[in-house]
């Protein structure tokens, strides 16, 4: 039993990992239990990154981990066996987030998240729920190239600066493999302006490749909208553009991708392009 203490997960992680390992040459060694207790407890995931934590307890029997974790209102479970993990949490507000994400750009909300697999191969869904982003680089980035294009002025944010882009819901499906996380359905619902996406990142080299769509009202007619090429309108009367996000993750880099896309609207082939492996993961963290 622990308190106001540190834990370091992956080593955590290792311990088992190894245990398991060797049990698999002495039967009676996994018969072996483990149990923590904890309270105002600090989770070390990596230097910059951590887990808070009200009250913790993990247990392990064998080759099977089990934990619970409490932090203010949200609560998570994990389980593990034979090296594969579940884990499941709801309701962690802007603290929390911000600590694993090792970022101070989200403000109030609450975050639900579901994973699955392995530490090296896994999938999952995050979603946040009614958040102001605040001075986020990616965010910063668009936002300052939307405002250098004449024809995208329609998806400009002139408030954003001063108070921060409002976003009612954000959602992401993702995997990780070989140090390469893949989003595969990337969607951002906010007042002013909606965003939907996909694409890549290196974690090794710490770049990035997505593909992102800016959808708003169009509130004017097609006549009133310069450089319509630009512009693709959907049957909904909402207006387009699609944007590529590459380069490095401390500053990537923004471009119109819409030129090969001219014919057809962007929109609907990023829709079309997104797979639904994730909807169970979606389903199960509303």
């Amino acid at each position: 039993s622990t308190k106001n203490e540190f834990l370091n997960f992956p080593e955590i992680v290792r311990f088992i990992e190894n245990h398991n390992t060797s049990s698999e040459d002495n039967t009676t060694d996994s018969s072996s239990k483990l149990f923590i207790e904890a309270k105002n407890t600090k989770i070390i995931i990596s230097e910059k990154s951590s887990i808070l934590s009200d009250r913790l307890s993990i247990t392990k029997e064998g080759n099977a981990l089990r934990a619970q974790l409490e932090y203010k209102d949200g609560g998570a479970m994990f389980e593990m066996n034979d090296n594969l993990f579940y884990m499941y949490g709801k309701n962690f507000n802007d603290t929390f987030t911000n600590s694993i994400m090792t970022i101070d750009d989200i403000e109030g909300g609450k975050t639900s998240f579901v994973l699955k697999g392995s530490a090296k191969d896994f999938s999952g869904a995050v979603k946040v729920k009614n958040t102001l982003l605040k001075d986020y680089k990616l965010i910063n980035n668009i936002l300052a190239f939307v405002n250098t294009i004449p024809s995208l002025t329609t998806f400009s944010l002139p408030h954003y600066d001063n108070n921060g882009l409002p976003i009612s819901e954000a959602y992401a499906g993702f995997s990780l493999k070989n140090k390469i996380l893949k989003f595969s359905d990337i969607s951002v619902h906010s007042p002013e302006l909606d965003i939907i996406g996909n694409g890549n990142i290196n974690l090794l080299k710490r770049n990035m490749d997505i593909n992102l769509e800016l959808q708003t009202d169009l509130g004017t007619t097609m006549a009133q909208v310069p450089m319509v090429g630009y512009l693709i309108f959907g049957e909904d009367g909402r207006v387009s553009t699609t944007l590529k996000i590459d380069g490095s993750l401390d500053n990537p880099q923004v471009s119109n991708g819409l030129v090969q896309d001219i014919v057809v609207a962007p929109f609907n082939i990023i829709k079309r392009t997104l797979t639904y492996p994730f909807k169970i993961y979606k389903d199960s963290i509303r």
